[in-house]
């Protein structure tokens, strides 16, 4: 076991800090180890609020991911053991999709890629999304439904005599 004196980057901890080791994880930049800890999750939620909210380039979550060497697939395991890293991308998705709703609207940003993306960053856009599709749907249905036309024979008469067919007797 290490001591208290270990370094920061060595994936060894001593038994204080056991409970707080999760794992270790290559970051992708360097490809090197590194363990992750609770409190070092805790400093990248922090960080990332931060980016989201100050850094008027912040688009995408995956751009502060890849700024770290962290992969999506990874920062989804992190979010499902800390409620604190969950919390922290949910504010930092909406506060990115407010910046890109907004820009949108001011034409600083393609409102028609803006439009398509919303959906994933803001509740009320989903929302909207799901009802339009669910309308159009609705809206459809009766014209893709099977629709069967009987029509009766004309019996005939003088004023409307059989029409003959050539070639048909």
């Amino acid at each position: 076991m290490a001591n208290s004196k270990t370094p920061h980057n060595s994936t060894e901890c001593d038994t204080t800090q056991k409970s707080l080791y999760w794992d270790d994880e290559i970051n992708m930049l360097t490809f090197q180890p590194f363990p992750v800890r609770e409190q070092w999750i805790e400093k990248l939620a922090r960080e990332l609020v931060d980016w989201a909210v100050n850094d008027k380039k912040a688009l995408k979550l995956n751009q502060f991911y890849s700024k770290r060497g962290i992969t999506q697939q990874t920062m989804n395991k992190w979010r499902h053991k800390s409620k604190v890293l969950d919390d922290a991308c949910e504010f930092a998705k909406h506060a990115i999709g407010d910046r890109r709703e907004t820009a949108a609207l001011y034409h600083k940003m393609d409102k028609s890629i803006v439009g398509i993306t919303m959906p994933h960053y803001d509740k009320d856009w989903k929302d909207l999304a799901e009802w339009k599709v669910k309308m159009k749907a609705e809206s459809e249905a009766p014209m893709l439904a099977a629709k069967v036309v009987i029509l009766e024979r004309y019996p005939e008469s003088d004023t409307v005599p059989m029409r003959k067919i050539e070639g048909r007797e």
